[in-house]
This record gives structure tokens, C-alpha cells and sequence, in this order.
């Protein structure tokens, strides 16, 4: 019962990143304002777009280690089990944090970190510059990105 009050907790604690991310309001689309097509692209803009997909980074390696600290604690709860040929409750908590909980978020985390490298930066300030950007980034530049 111990453990299971531990993998609930544990699931609790890490879902509470992802609910706050997902409950956070949309921008506004006054807040954003593009240039016109004939003028030169803003540096300010340029810069926030650099300043949005850095914090996307950051975020992800935070991420990175908690779900790396998930999946220890996982391997710690899994190496405690004792052996036998039936596996025990405990081994079950440990197998249940490393396959359902690491697993897929490592997976989440991989796409997420191939969406926020240095090309795709580099094709968001291309296209921003060719007044194409697209609708998502659009949406994700904030405020607090052009400070």
C-alpha cells in the first residue's frame, strides 16, 4: 500500500508541470503585432523568437531531469524488490514508474527537443524574416519575450 501511495504521489508531482502548461490562457492577438510586408524585419522580434525557443530549451532539460529522477527512483524501487521466480508488489511499482511514466515522457521530451534546435530556430528567423511565420510561433511569443 506504501508504494502505491508513492507512485501516486510521484505521479502527482509530476503532473504538475504539464497541467499548469496546458491550463496557461492563449495569447491574445493583439498582444503580437507583425510588421507590414514591406518593411525589414524587427531585431526586437528576432531576438524574442531566440529569447522563446532558449526557454523552450531550458524547459526541456528541467524537464529531462525530473523524468531521469522519476526513472531512478523507478530502478531504486525495482532493484529493492526481492528476488523470486512471481514478481512481488514492489517490483511491479518499479517496472509500472519506468515503463508507464519515464518512458513516454522521455518520448514527449525527444520530439520536443528536435522541435526547439538550433536549425529549426534558424528556419522560424528565416521564415520571420519572409513575414511567413508561422501560426504556432505566432501564438507562443509572449510579452515577456521581446523584454
Amino acid at each position: 500500500m506504501k508504494y502505491l501511495l508513492l507512485l501516486l504521489a510521484l505521479l502527482l508531482l509530476a503532473s504538475g508541470p504539464a497541467v499548469a502548461q496546458a491550463l496557461r490562457p492563449a495569447a491574445r492577438p493583439d498582444s503580437i503585432t507583425m510588421p507590414l510586408a514591406s518593411a525589414p524585419a524587427a531585431p526586437d522580434t528576432v531576438a524574442a523568437l531566440h529569447r522563446l525557443v532558449a526557454a523552450k530549451r531550458k524547459n526541456n532539460k528541467r524537464f529531462l531531469a525530473g523524468t531521469a529522477g522519476v526513472a531512478a527512483i523507478g530502478g531504486v524501487v525495482l532493484g529493492t524488490a526481492p528476488p523470486g521466480f512471481i514478481i512481488s508488489e514492489q517490483a511491479g511499482l518499479g517496472i509500472a514508474i519506468i515503463a508507464f511514466v519515464s518512458f513516454p515522457a522521455f518520448v514527449v521530451e525527444a520530439v520536443m527537443a528536435m522541435e526547439y534546435n538550433k536549425k529549426n530556430e534558424q528556419r522560424a528567423i528565416d521564415s520571420y524574416q519572409a513575414h511567413q511565420l508561422s501560426r504556432h510561433l505566432t501564438r507562443q511569443l509572449k510579452a515577456r519575450y521581446f523584454r
